[in-house]
């Protein structure tokens, strides 16, 4: 499957800030330009320039256009989900799984989540009753 043209655009240009060709104040593409260099739908060009935004690559200032973030070099783009995010959050699950179970013992019985023995006198894990 290949990636959306708007992801690929954000791609581009992410690359060329953190290595620092476009520096922080700096004007990025307008979305007008972007559209002409690219040949793509003004929306595909705006979702770009938001995905960089909300990544806090990129800043709107008034009367300027889009400039790059004073910290952008510093911002991290999160890793792509795969085989190691995914161990992460299953092992994650495990131990609050482990750790929430200990708290509810039903009558030395065991954990009890599965059959809703359960219940929270608290919003505190460490305050649970059973049943």
């Amino acid at each position: 499957m290949t990636e959306p043209a708007s992801a690929r655009i954000a791609a581009e240009l992410r690359a060329l800030i953190v290595a620092g060709e476009l520096a922080p104040g700096e004007r990025v593409p307008s979305t007008r330009e972007l559209m002409q260099r690219f040949g793509v739908a003004m929306a595909t060009a705006t979702k770009a320039l938001t995905t960089l935004r909300q990544e806090g690559l990129v800043r709107s200032v008034r009367g300027v256009g889009t400039v790059v973030a004073e910290r952008a070099r510093a911002a991290r783009t999160p890793p792509p989900p795969g085989p190691a995010a995914d161990r992460i959050v299953t092992t994650a699950i495990r131990v609050a799984d482990a750790r929430g179970s200990a708290r509810c013992r039903c009558a030395g019985s065991g954990p009890s989540w599965g059959s809703r023995r359960c219940r929270s006198t608290s919003t505190s894990p460490a305050r649970t009753t059973c049943c």
